[in-house]
């Protein structure tokens, strides 16, 4: 994944090399967990939020417990054109608050308090 500058974005294929190699003894969907999360870590290095969403939409299709940084990251994104609507973000800081650890909870939650707040600001702007 290294070697390739978008090696990141070739899922299927490494997805294919962790079962041929059968990776640290995992089943097949520890293995693509595995490799979604490890994906998503590396679009974010590169900024890649459009492939970080793919790659989230992907994890909870699945139903996989990984990647809460991942969701947590995009769903505080504030880019424009904004990669996600309001409602996508809630979703993807929700799916981050039941996959982190104990220990993050608090910084999750002030992400979703966050992403309320400056919503309540835009309505409130626009009422004006």
């Amino acid at each position: 994944m290294e070697n390739l500058p978008d090696g990141y974005r070739k899922t299927q294929q490494l997805l294919k090399l962790s079962v041929f190699l059968q990776l640290e003894d995992m089943d097949a969907s520890e293995s693509e967990s595995y490799i979604l999360d490890m994906c998503g870590e590396k679009a974010l290095l590169e900024n890649d939020l459009k492939f970080c969403v793919q790659i989230c939409h992907s994890i909870m299709a699945k139903g996989y417990q990984t990647g809460w940084k991942i969701f947590t990251h995009v769903a505080k994104e504030k880019n424009e054109p904004a990669i996600l609507d309001h409602h996508s973000k809630l979703v993807f800081i929700s799916y981050a608050l039941n996959m982190c650890p104990d220990d993050e909870i608090m910084n999750v939650l002030d992400v979703y308090v966050n992403i309320n707040y400056n919503q309540n600001e835009i309505g409130d702007w626009l009422m004006k």
